[in-house]
């Protein structure tokens, strides 16, 4: 065990190490507090160091939002946050991100992590995504990497 303590950016709790997870458990993987994962903690601190997230007047939508990034997401002043999911009471809204309910150009920042690979008609979705994006919007829409070949 090495000496370095690690601090989770999601709740800024530390420890010796964060626990394994996953199928095939992966090392270092979860923080025992909050149950983050490193996608999580990753995207907290891109959020935090590279974007205009904490620092302008923004309109957010987060599909199928994760625990604790909404929680934090939701308690920021300058964002107005709109969560949605497929499965009813999972978000603020309800919503098939193939048929989105909000009109062009509603949103200024869209978050969507390992959601796109579950969609079966996944253009469909990416065009639904685009259309409701700002023009000077910015959006994160993460997929699972699996194996040394993508294909896009």
């Amino acid at each position: 065990m090495d000496d370095l303590i690690r601090e989770c950016p999601i709740c800024k709790n530390k420890a010796e190490s964060f626990l394994p997870f996953g199928v095939n458990p992966r090392p270092n993987a979860q923080c025992q507090f909050c149950g983050s994962l490193e996608r999580h903690r990753l995207i907290w601190l891109y959020f935090r160091e590279k974007t205009n997230l904490f620092t302008e007047k923004l309109r957010m939508l987060h599909i199928a939002p994760e625990g604790q990034i909404s929680k934090l997401l939701t308690s920021l002043p300058n964002v107005e946050y709109i969560s949605a999911d497929l499965m009813p009471g999972l978000a603020m809204t309800q919503m098939d991100i193939t048929d989105i309910q909000y009109s062009d150009c509603s949103f200024d920042v869209i978050y969507a992590s390992h959601v796109l690979e579950h969609i079966p008609d996944d253009r469909k979705a990416m065009r639904e995504l685009c259309r409701v994006l700002r023009p000077e919007g910015w959006a994160i829409v993460q997929v699972p990497i699996l194996g040394g070949k993508t294909i896009e």
